[in-house]
């Protein structure tokens, strides 16, 4: 719940309520998940120094990558719920939710609550 309530302050400071999506009017146009594009892409990403498993590319995912790769990786196999990320140095855990916070995304924190509500895992994301 705590986090949730941050979640929801956070986003509000951000946008204000001006735009539907954070992604709207900034950069190209967004692109469904799926795309071949992106599939391509991660493909690619395969042959490069990233993390070995779904869990890690997906930390990775929230932290540099775009939206778009987040949601792959969560289809290609990388667990929402029942995971604990590292937050900083300080020793901290937290949910895939905590891990966008803490990065400062969030878009991507937007898609989780809603990717979460969408499968009734909303309680336990947050």
């Amino acid at each position: 719940v705590r986090c949730w309530a941050r979640a929801q302050v956070y986003i509000r400071a951000l946008g204000r309520g001006a735009m539907a999506h954070p992604w709207e009017g900034t950069g190209p146009a967004f692109v469904a998940p799926g795309d071949a594009e992106l599939e391509a892409w991660i493909a690619r990403s395969s042959e490069r120094d990233l993390p070995p498993g779904p869990q890690e590319r997906l930390h990775h995912a929230v932290h540099y990558g775009q939206l778009r790769e987040v949601l792959a990786w969560l289809r290609r196999g990388a667990p929402l719920l029942g995971v604990e990320y590292q937050l900083g140095h300080e020793g901290e855990h937290g949910t895939v939710l905590d891990l966008a916070m803490y990065f400062h995304r969030p878009e991507v924190a937007i898609e989780l609550l809603q990717l979460a509500e969408r499968t009734g895992q909303v309680d336990e994301l947050v």
